[in-house]
């Protein structure tokens, strides 16, 4: 918790702060958009809220999504989340700083439950280098600081996992209800948990058989699950909503991440399928599923695009899902040195392979983690849900750690190089695979470190008047991204900057570093040009900028609105 007190005193005063006012679009502007219709007193949803964002226009009109999300008072996503965001912000105002402290809190007692999780499982070693790694983990930190509900999954994830295993040693109705509050806490929390009580009680069958302690387990579940769903399924009969409905978007999601016009490793909206897929789903998530397996040519070509989905597990590319974590590192330069997904994914690996026929003791783990693991592979492998994944391969490298540690205290020299041997191989191989997916490592940067960030940051630091603060962002965001339209894109936006501060000259130096970037892009060449014209008053430049701009082939319509600029320019200069 000290740790992750320390990134928030570095985080609360940045722009990442006010990511759910500032970041169009990202789940933390639209989560917090319901949290405030909650605060405003329409505590049963009687008012639709289902908002569209602006990628998925492309795919539909809002009136098709309206239709694709299966009624419109189905709650959005799963609500425990924006709930809790309301009434913090019916109690406090903005929701940011009570919600963060909240969010340490759940992470540690997530860390404990992982301890006592690992200890129960592998012993009290590996339980606490499993919860060790936890409270370090670099992700785990960025995302408990801002207006996402993942510390809230790993918590609900990991209670559920725990009153398993306590189960399982200690059947009672008592302990099974335990099992069935948790669960029901994690599917009001996340959506995609709905597997887990089916698994669960499957595990219980696959325990017991046709017995006594089944049912009396089952009994005890349902009497922890009902009531959790009760006030949800309450609420939809109420509005008219379906009873059993707890989202609006799964189905569409998995139109977006399934089928042979998906990529495996990223957000890539390809609109015509994925608005085939939707309508051939009709709004079921089995539908959509089975939809988008019925669009590759043949099963091995889909068995090969989930092949290549699960090897994302091994990539330890942190994708840039709404809270971008190399951006974090950028604002605190801590996390970097912390372990991230990569080291633990190693070194569960090693665990998983010492544990050998041992590792039958992580049964426990299995409905929840698995259910994890479908929903990764279902949607992204390298989305931000895969902290939740990384909870669980804590308790397998908490025991290779575990291992590792008492080989050196026993100076057994040669299973201690071994495992280290065998990390770093992990490690390269990872490394590789990386680098196949990103490309170069130009083109790699550009994923890492997306302007999005930069330039919001560097906008609410403008508004703030540190505009010393907002071309710092510009800046690194140009040391980072090689990319040419992002450093076009910095170049115009200091340009901006400097303009707001009444500096001439910087302004100029900014449009010169966005032309030589933009070279044939006629969209920023005439945006230059616009600047030159209206704010600096230097018609020359801009007539330059403008013919420039023509001479880049740009479109019928960009090619018509540079004649106007052209002669907007040239007449005035021509009667002087």
């Amino acid at each position: 918790m000290l740790v992750r007190l320390a990134h928030l005193l570095v985080v609360a005063p940045t722009p990442m702060a006010v990511y759910h006012r500032e970041f169009r679009d990202s789940d933390m502007q639209l989560i917090d958009q319901w949290a405030q219709r909650v605060a405003g007193g329409d505590l049963l949803g009687r008012v639709p809220y289902q908002p569209v964002a602006a990628w998925q226009l492309l795919i539909g009109p809002e009136s098709a999504w309206r239709e694709w999300y299966g009624g419109p008072l189905t709650f959005y996503k799963a609500p425990f989340y924006a709930y809790l965001l309301g009434t913090l912000r019916a109690l406090w105002g903005d929701p940011m700083l009570p919600a963060a402290f909240l969010q340490i809190l759940a992470s540690g007692l997530a860390v404990v439950l992982l301890d006592r999780l690992g200890a129960r499982l592998l012993g009290e070693a590996a339980g606490l280098w499993a919860a060790l790694l936890f409270a370090l983990h670099a992700p785990a930190i960025h995302f408990d600081v801002v207006l996402l509900r993942g510390p809230w999954i790993v918590l609900f994830a990991l209670a559920a996992s725990l009153a398993l295993a306590r189960h399982r040693d200690d059947p009672s109705l008592r302990s099974a209800a335990l099992v069935g509050a948790a669960t029901g806490l994690a599917l009001l929390t996340h959506e995609g948990m709905s597997p887990v009580p089916m698994l669960i009680l499957l595990s219980f069958l696959a325990g017991w058989g046709w017995s006594r302690r089944t049912a009396l387990s089952a009994a005890g579940f349902a009497l922890g699950f009902v009531p959790m769903l009760a006030p949800v399924v309450t609420r939809n009969v109420i509005v008219g909503a379906a009873p059993l409905r707890l989202a609006a978007t799964g189905s569409t999601v998995l139109a977006v991440f399934n089928g042979a016009h998906a990529n495996p490793y990223a957000f890539d909206v390809r609109p015509a399928p994925v608005a085939a897929l939707i309508a051939q789903g009709h709004g079921g998530t089995l539908a959509t599923l089975a939809a988008g397996l019925r669009s590759f040519a043949t099963p091995f070509d889909a068995g090969v695009f989930y092949l290549r989905k699960l090897s994302g597990l091994a990539i330890p590319f942190e994708n840039p899902d709404n809270a971008n974590f190399y951006y974090a590192t950028v604002v605190d330069p801590l996390l970097a040195w912390l372990p991230a997904y990569g080291t633990v994914f190693a070194l569960a690996v090693i665990g998983l392979v010492r544990l050998g026929r041992r590792a039958r003791t992580l049964v426990p783990l299995l409905p929840v983690a698995l259910t994890v693991l479908a929903s990764i592979l279902m949607t992204m492998p390298l989305s931000r849900y895969r902290v939740t994944l990384t909870v669980f391969l804590c308790v397998p490298a908490g025991h290779a750690v575990a291992q590792l540690v008492a080989a050196l205290r026993a100076r057994r020299w040669r299973s201690a190089v071994l495992a280290a041997g065998a990390m770093a191989g992990i490690l390269a191989a990872s490394a590789a695979l990386e680098r196949a997916v990103l490309g170069p490592e130009a083109e790699a940067a550009a994923r890492r470190y997306r302007p999005a960030e930069f330039f919001i940051g560097a906008d609410v630091y403008a508004r703030r008047g540190r505009y010393d603060r907002a071309l710092a962002q510009i800046r690194e965001l140009v040391r980072r991204n090689p990319s040419p339209p992002v450093q076009a894109s910095a170049g115009l936006f200091a340009a901006r900057l400097e303009l707001g501060r009444g500096n001439a000259a910087g302004a100029r130096d900014g449009l010169r570093r966005a032309a030589n970037a933009a070279v044939a892009d006629p969209g920023v060449l005439m945006a230059i040009g616009d600047i030159e014209r209206d704010e600096l008053r230097d018609p020359g430049a801009a007539l330059a900028s403008y013919r420039r701009a023509l001479a880049a082939a740009p479109s019928a319509a960009l090619a018509e609105a540079l004649q106007a600029r052209l002669a907007s320019v040239e007449g005035p200069m021509t009667m002087r």
